[in-house]
């Protein structure tokens, strides 16, 4: 490592392994100072504020956000580590009332890199995934689990692909936001679709970026996953208990063990299942959405997006 340390932000992508990633790397490996997610105490605050606040308020309170997180960082003084901070709400458009992705790229800058860039060279890590996928398990996760509202949801969504969550997944310009703030050269893009198929070319890329042991990583790392379900491509298929067992866990989350109990007895009991899932049509209506900017993205940062189905 050299002589400066360096600050890692990984603002997401949601359902892109992000999970796995802070529960089983980023949290445990030696060679970081790992910062959250979960985010407490003053990273909390500081995520409400950049999520949260509108143009004159963010203005307002800058300042006092910027000494907040040099506070933070001053904790990690004495590590010769490189930092890293994780939270995919970030690149959640639908926290607090849908705030505008670009622009929370310009704040993540001004509030953790503008304070430390003195002593920190910053950096910035995304994971994406194809949008036919991201789209339903992003729905099934953070939206509803009701069949008729992801109906809903896809027939307006496509009306206006432009606006709300389908504009967030016009990767290329997302990536480009960052490197103008960041720097091409300290952005690094991987795809969930090469941590799910090719594992270890995924924590190889991963751990030279971050400048950590690859053994350790792909120890800790190994082949499990926190969070991540395969289902058909084009989305999910749940039975109503798994649903129930869903709403348990949301409910009451201090009740680990609960959900356990339940899931034997109810997967005696024959269930209707829900399906979440994109007709062929919007699967090649959404394809060819965002086939242009998946293009541009994997040409201009070598990335092999085609070989994993993105145009």
């Amino acid at each position: 490592m050299g002589n400066r340390r360096k600050f890692f932000i990984h603002p997401g992508y949601p359902k892109t392994a992000s999970t796995t990633l802070q529960k089983r790397l980023f949290s445990k490996h030696p060679d970081l100072c790992y910062l959250g997610k979960p985010l407490t105490g003053e990273l909390l605050d500081i995520e409400i504020a950049i999520l949260n606040l509108d143009a004159e308020q963010f203005s307002q309170a800058l300042p006092d956000l910027q000494s907040r997180f040099l506070s933070v960082m001053a904790r990690s003084a004495a590590s010769d580590r490189n930092v890293l901070l994780s939270h995919e709400g970030f690149l959640r458009p639908t926290r607090y009332e849908g705030h505008d992705i670009l622009q929370t790229a310009k704040r993540i800058w001004q509030v953790f890199c503008e304070p430390i860039k003195g002593e920190f060279d910053c950096h910035v890590l995304l994971t994406i995934r194809k949008q036919t996928d991201i789209i339903p398990s992003y729905f099934f996760d953070s939206i509803s689990r009701s069949p008729a509202r992801f109906r809903t949801f896809i027939e307006a969504s496509l009306q206006g692909p432009g606006e709300g969550y389908l504009a967030s997944l016009y990767y290329d310009a997302v990536v480009r936001r960052y490197a103008d703030l960041f720097g091409r050269e300290r952005v690094k893009v991987l795809p969930f679709e090469q941590f799910i198929t090719r594992r270890e070319a995924f924590m190889h890329e991963l751990a030279g970026y971050l400048e950590i042991d690859y053994d350790c990583g792909i120890e800790l790392v190994g082949g499990g996953a926190y969070n991540i379900k395969l289902r058909a491509a084009s989305g999910y298929r749940i039975t109503a208990n798994e649903a129930l067992l869903d709403l348990v866990n949301r409910v009451c989350p201090d009740m680990e063990q609960l959900p356990r109990l339940l899931r034997v007895p109810l997967k005696r009991i024959p269930l209707k299942h829900r399906v979440f899932s994109l007709s062929a049509a919007e699967q090649a209506e959404i394809q060819h959405l965002y086939a242009g900017s998946n293009k541009q993205l994997s040409d201009e940062f070598g990335l092999e997006l085609d070989e994993y189905g993105y145009f």
